[in-house]
């Protein structure tokens, strides 16, 4: 009996040591950060940690939080290309794809710690992600980070209030993904962390303070794997960034997108590129006449995500930079979606940033613009282009 209890105490002091030696090991082993990833949206990079800190460290590099149009390179004006080799002296890293809205974008920077406290930090938001009930369940979880709410929750920096708002939207999540498709697999843990990080008083102190052991060694495993991920996007990354500043001049380079666009947007009336056009409408331009007309982005949970957002931009003292992408108005007056409920969203995400201190870049008055959408929803070659000229604006007035 005493060889059996000795071999199992033997086993768990290996095994104590091996985990506790393990980060000392991959950090030895990681390699330097690639800044040219930062033209790269990959997942990574929405649910980790190491690669936004590393690019948050370069005093260089705007982080941009966006959805799908941070994944629409093949536009010619995109920041990934735009801005490539350091045009305007800085590189940007792109933090996004489809569905990551406020509510991701705020678990993210929640857990960035004091990085992005003296980095330019864009955050992009467009009309879609305002439906009435906000981000639906599924694409929560699917860019839902387990690392970054841990991370969150035993982070003594950020405030209870702000934990418990998160919290109360992730227990949210749960019920609204069990209801919708049924009981959600491997998150046991972080229902039981988020029930308690939604409790109040001495009862859910206790418990997150029994189950701190727990979780923190979750958190421990989280962040090396988290590296090794890292790491192997670092290797597997070719591209690499040079510094080669150049003189832009904005005009000419309307005049260069227009020329592209108009190559691109060949077989339909809205200004549309080609290739999404006949993916998404085709033969079929018909069936979208009025189909929106009792659409509405007026009453969206979404609108609460976003101030949570810019609570915790407020609290870890970040000022970024906001920037509403607006309808296709030549669309929408076709799908029955009017001026006049398009004018009621702008105004309530107007209403909504103006209570915070952050740069407002209002892109509405654009939504006629012809080539400033790419599609029926995402920045085009004049809409990008017109986001990189208040980057540049952007970037450079914080570093003076």
């Amino acid at each position: 009996m005493k060889k059996v209890l000795l071999r199992i105490l033997c086993a768990v002091v290996i095994a104590a040591l091996l985990v506790s030696a393990t980060p000392f090991v991959i950090d030895a082993a990681m390699p330097s950060y690639n800044e040219a990833l930062g033209n790269q949206s990959d997942d990574q990079k929405i649910q980790g940690l190491h690669l936004l800190k590393e690019s948050a460290a370069l005093s260089d590099n705007v982080i941009i939080y966006g959805s799908s149009e941070l994944r629409t390179d093949y536009i010619s004006t995109h920041p990934a290309n735009f801005f490539k080799d350091k045009r305007s002296g800085f590189q940007v890293n792109l933090v996004g794809r489809g569905s990551c809205q406020s509510i991701i974008h705020a678990i993210s920077i929640a857990a960035s710690g004091d990085a992005l406290a003296n980095s330019p930090v864009v955050l992009v938001t467009s009309p879609q992600s305002y439906v009435e009930g906000g981000i639906t369940p599924d694409m929560f979880f699917a860019n839902f980070s387990k690392q970054q709410y841990i991370t969150i929750m035993y982070d003594n920096t950020v405030s209870e209030s702000i934990k418990t708002r998160l919290s109360k939207r992730v227990v949210e999540m749960f019920e609204r993904y069990d209801s919708e498709f049924g009981t959600l697999q491997g998150y046991e843990d972080i229902r039981i962390l988020a029930k308690i990080g939604a409790g109040e008083g001495f009862v859910s102190k206790a418990s997150k303070t029994l189950t701190a052991p727990l979780f923190l060694f979750e958190k421990l495993i989280s962040d090396q794997k988290d590296k090794v991920k890292s790491a192997q996007l670092i290797n597997n990354c070719n591209d690499t960034t040079k510094n080669n500043p150049t003189e832009i001049d904005w005009e000419k380079e309307v005049l260069g997108a227009v020329e592209v666009a108009k190559g691109e947007t060949t077989n339909n009336d809205f200004g549309m590129r080609n290739s999404d056009y006949k993916k998404n409408v085709g033969n079929n331009l018909a069936r979208f006449k009025d189909k929106d007309k009792n659409l509405s982005y007026e009453n969206s949970v979404e609108y609460d995500d976003l101030r949570l957002l810019l609570d915790i931009c407020k609290e870890k003292g970040i000022e970024p930079m906001f920037v509403s992408v607006p309808l296709h108005a030549q669309w929408s007056d076709y799908t029955g979606f009017n001026k006049e409920s398009r004018q009621k969203y702008y105004y309530k995400v107007k209403s909504v940033v103006s209570e915070y201190d952050v740069k407002f870049v209002d892109l509405s008055g654009y939504e006629y613009e012809e080539y400033f959408l790419c599609d029926t929803m995402h920045l085009g070659w004049k809409g990008w282009l017109k986001v990189n000229e208040e980057i540049d604006k952007f970037y450079h007035e914080f570093n003076n």
